[in-house]
């Protein structure tokens, strides 16, 4: 079985959801945003480590819970 990490679509929506642009979010992960660009886009399977990266930028710094399965949409916490 596959583990869960983070979907093209719920990468997008979590910065949709932060107002945050694809540089930013890649600086926040310590990724380039090519990296970003191509994953959100569906074009590119990237490491499970730049995932990882991503979604610690979004749950640390932006307070987003990204959701515990694939079908989750990312929000905001309460407190964040």
């Amino acid at each position: 079985m596959e583990e869960y990490v983070l979907t093209p679509h719920q990468c997008l929506q979590g910065r949709k959801l932060l107002g945050w642009t694809q540089v930013r979010l890649a600086a926040l992960a310590g990724i380039s945003s090519e990296v970003v660009r191509r994953f959100e886009k569906g074009a590119f399977v990237t490491s499970e480590a730049s995932l990882r990266s991503i979604r610690s930028a979004f749950e640390t710094v932006g307070g987003v819970d990204c959701g515990t399965g694939w079908e989750s949409e990312p929000r905001l916490r309460v407190g964040a």
